[in-house]
């Protein structure tokens, strides 16, 4: 077996160089849309930011670290990357956007019910992650139909 070689993939001659460059290539692309997005209105940054860690933790660490590093998103990649954390006010931005997004498709792309739904649904799983993750280091997310705590009570 091929040592470690610090990427978390093992080095494997070509393929491995292949996997390598084209993961830094993905997370190069991510990183850009992600940065129109911090001065484009409705584009996230965020998603697109967090692909690109993923993508430089197995192909170029030192980006990953840069983007850790940044002043505005740093915290919260590194929050979900290392955590699955994702903030109570990302969290309700979120579902703000999708409803938002969903509200626009619905009055412009011209879509019939069954298009409509597929989008609703595919919108839906994904609010029901966001919402589901927890929202502090060391918080499980509740099972479903359980109702997760955030603060204590004197009387409890």
């Amino acid at each position: 077996m091929k040592p470690d070689t610090g990427t978390g993939l093992r080095a494997s001659g070509a393929l491995g160089s292949l996997r390598r460059h084209g993961l830094m290539a993905a997370g190069l692309l991510a990183f850009a849309v992600g940065a129109v997005g911090v001065v484009v209105p409705l584009l996230p940054t965020t998603i697109f930011w967090i692909i690109a860690a993923a993508c430089f933790a197995r192909s170029a660490p030192r980006w990953q670290r840069r983007i850790y590093q940044h002043s505005r998103f740093g915290g919260p990649i590194r929050d979900f990357m290392e955590n699955g954390v994702i903030r109570r006010h990302a969290k309700l931005a979120a579902l703000a956007g999708m409803a938002a997004s969903f509200g626009l498709t619905a009055l412009v792309s011209g879509l019939n019910l069954l298009g409509l739904g597929i989008v609703a649904a595919m919108l839906f799983a994904v609010g029901i992650y966001v919402a589901t993750r927890p929202e502090a280091a060391g918080v499980s997310p509740a099972p479903a139909g359980v109702a997760q705590r955030t603060t204590s009570s004197p009387l409890s």
